[in-house]
């Protein structure tokens, strides 16, 4: 097998697929690349691994991307509603989405992200009912991410993702960011929803996982399910 045929390889921590081949470590949760294993454009049973499980999908449209790089494109800019609290979210079936946008539904739906900050009281993840909202936390919570701007110590602003809990269909509390190496992608993941897997605390019996937890002042991980609108 040659470098040129490699177009991505699955972590076997967070079964991320990561496209840049010469990583050798996960861009998600920094987990050590497996030796041996990549994933080969067109290869239905060749590509595996005993630790990870292949995403078929994913891996179908990075060899289309490697074909034809003109696949994937940010999407256009659209003039963005200020975000309050206690705001019904509905399923974003009722709006068309344009084709841009469904190419990166399809790449992002089924991904792992973390969420960070769930321990911290500061940037708005404090409220009059919780000394910390991010404790509300749990497994199995639902949360959508929400494209804001954050102004730093410099006067320098950016935009962030920041991530809300939705509590039976309302938007509530914001519970934390996504980490802020996916800050240049918050059109994308701006709107989608996801649920919580996993809770990291200092507690776990996984290093990493305590690690992560003290690095980002709290840390959980969520799986993207679909996309939601604010009405």
């Amino acid at each position: 097998m040659s470098a040129s045929d490699m177009v991505a390889w699955e972590c076997g921590a967070c079964t991320f697929t990561n496209d840049d081949v010469t990583r050798l470590d996960c861009r998600m949760c920094m987990t050590a690349r497996p030796r041996r294993y990549a994933v080969l454009a067109g290869s239905a049973g060749a590509a595996t691994a005993r630790t990870t499980k292949v995403d078929r999908r994913e891996q179908a449209r990075l060899a289309a991307l490697r074909d034809d790089p003109a696949v994937e494109g940010d999407p256009p800019a659209v003039e963005e509603e200020p975000v309050a609290e206690g705001v019904p979210v509905a399923p974003r079936a009722v709006v068309a989405a344009e084709p841009s946008r469904r190419v990166m539904l399809e790449r992002l739906v089924g991904t792992l992200v973390d969420v960070v900050g769930t321990t911290a009281t500061n940037r708005g993840r404090t409220c009059p009912r919780h000394a910390c909202c991010g404790m509300q936390v749990e497994e199995r919570s639902t949360v959508v991410f929400r494209r804001e701007q954050m102004v730093f110590r410099d006067q320098r602003e950016e935009d962030v993702i920041a991530v809300y809990l939705v509590l039976h269909g309302v938007m509530t509390c914001k519970v934390g960011f996504l980490p802020a190496h996916l800050n240049r992608h918050a059109r994308d993941y701006d709107g989608l929803v996801a649920r919580v897997l996993s809770v990291y605390n200092d507690r776990c019996n996984n290093v990493v996982k305590r690690q992560k937890f003290y690095r980002n002042e709290g840390c959980c991980v969520a799986r993207i399910v679909g996309e939601h609108v604010v009405l």
